[in-house]
């Protein structure tokens, strides 16, 4: 294929009693293709504790959330643990937008480095832990964002409260425009 350079990679190395997986790059259908067996089989081949590091990945598409999935799947048929190291805040949002954080266990580091990461936590992405100069939860102005309670509508169905969009942290950027409408 010529100069063709793909634009992801996936390292192995083993530390702190763990697999750790690196991945980087942009982690989309081509990555998934690519990466998906052989992540199918480490996870197959390392049943006990395998970690995905997600700290270079710079984009992070539905193909990559499976390749996630799948993963965590196939370690937990083999009774192992899957723990993710969270990537940087696209990613985050990506995963936070698509309420993926309850369906891994995160970390801020992997296993047997030497630290986290200045300003991390122990927390799924959006959750209680905010970054820094942000309250949890709230706006920039401290209104409280989507912490009504579920009601019962009219039908008798369960209806939960819409999250009030909020400004982007400093460095994040917004996916669109906040008032709902579609860009020409």
């Amino acid at each position: 294929m010529g100069g063709y350079e793909l634009a992801f990679t996936m390292r192995e190395r083993v530390a702190g009693g763990a697999v750790t997986i690196e991945l980087s790059g942009e982690i989309d259908i081509l990555a998934e293709q690519q990466l998906g067996p052989r992540l199918e089989a480490l996870a197959g081949r390392h049943r006990a504790d395998l970690v995905i590091d997600l700290r270079g990945v710079t984009f992070l598409d539905a193909s990559g959330l499976r390749l996630l999935l799948r993963a965590r799947n196939r370690v937990a048929r083999g009774g192992g643990r899957l723990r993710v190291v969270r990537g940087g805040p696209r990613v985050s949002k990506v995963i936070r937008i698509v309420r993926l954080e309850p369906a891994f266990h995160w970390l801020d580091a992997p296993p047997g480095s030497s630290a986290a990461p200045p300003g991390s936590s122990t927390a799924p992405p959006g959750s209680s832990a905010a970054p820094p100069g942000r309250t949890a939860g709230r706006g920039p102005t401290g209104a409280t964002a989507a912490t009504a309670p579920e009601t019962s509508g009219p039908s008798g169905a369960t209806v939960a409260p819409v999250a009030t969009p909020t400004a982007p942290a400093e460095g994040e950027l917004p996916c669109g425009p906040r008032d709902g409408t579609v860009p020409a």
